[in-house]
């Protein structure tokens, strides 16, 4: 595993594609900073139980953060068209960063070696970075049965906002 990003350090650029259940676009993480908080919930696989959930509670809190004035995103390294179908199937209501190239996995140190015989999926990992493009939150874990708890999300955007 690599290192993991930390609060202070400034959130590295990276792009990627990107869906919202419908469409799938480009993105590039520069273009979001600056109107708010980004929230990235970093996850390693869709279709799985401890993701979903972990995706679940985003959307179910989905009001709170955009109250707070934060961009949600989710990201695994995952095929922007398997994370659309996955996207609708759930509704989440935020886009999905699909990493396929691990662009934003090893810029911001958050994959495992290899899990379940797949080498280098997306560390269970939530980021919050502030509008000055600084990385103001991290929680990551090296247990994939783990996710980050909502409300201790909810509470650091408040912070930074």
């Amino acid at each position: 595993m690599t290192t993991t990003i930390a609060p202070g350090e400034e959130a590295p650029n990276f792009t990627a594609k990107v869906t919202d259940g419908q469409d799938v676009d480009d993105f590039e993480l520069a273009e979001e900073i600056g109107d708010g908080p980004v929230v990235i919930g970093f996850f390693p696989f869709a279709f799985t139980g401890v993701c979903e959930n972990q995706m679940a509670d985003l959307r179910d809190n989905l009001e709170d953060f955009e109250d707070a004035g934060a961009s949600v995103y989710g990201a695994s390294v995952a095929s922007p068209f398997a994370l659309q179908t996955w996207a609708d199937e759930n509704g989440f209501g935020f886009d999905l960063i699909a990493d396929w190239n691990r662009e934003a996995t090893e810029a911001f140190g958050l994959e495992y070696d290899e899990m379940m015989g797949l080498e280098r999926p997306a560390q269970r990992a939530t980021v919050i970075i502030g509008s000055d493009g600084n990385v103001e939150w991290v929680w990551s874990t090296d247990d994939p049965g783990q996710k980050p708890d909502v409300d201790e999300v909810l509470g650091a955007v408040r912070k930074v906002n």
